[in-house]
């Protein structure tokens, strides 16, 4: 078939931007690891203050990711299953972001 062109998808990403945004990804999923362990199961963290910085910064990087993700799919031809994970699990992260800002 003339004129099809297939698309080639990588399991990792090849752009700058691509692994940029995984490893954004991966610093969220550390840090909600980390607050799931030293703040429920260890009882270690108790101050709410940590607990608010933490949450916070890992729910940003995960929006950065998302847009990094977004821009390195849309505009750099990334093509690759973690960056669209990333963009998947960076987008839930967003929407929980702006519906808990809302108060939804």
């Amino acid at each position: 078939m003339k004129g099809i062109h297939t698309m080639k998808i990588s399991f990792l990403p090849t752009s700058r931007l691509g692994k940029r945004s995984i490893a954004l990804n991966l610093f969220f999923l550390l840090l909600i690891t980390l607050y799931y362990i030293f703040s429920i199961k260890l009882s270690i963290l108790t101050s709410g203050f940590i607990i608010n910085i933490l949450g916070a910064v890992a729910v940003i990087s995960s929006v950065i990711a998302f847009f990094t993700g977004a821009f390195a799919v849309l505009n750099k031809g990334e093509r690759s299953v973690l960056a669209y994970l990333s963009i998947l699990l960076g987008f839930f992260s967003f929407t929980l972001f702006i519906s808990n800002l809302l108060g939804v």
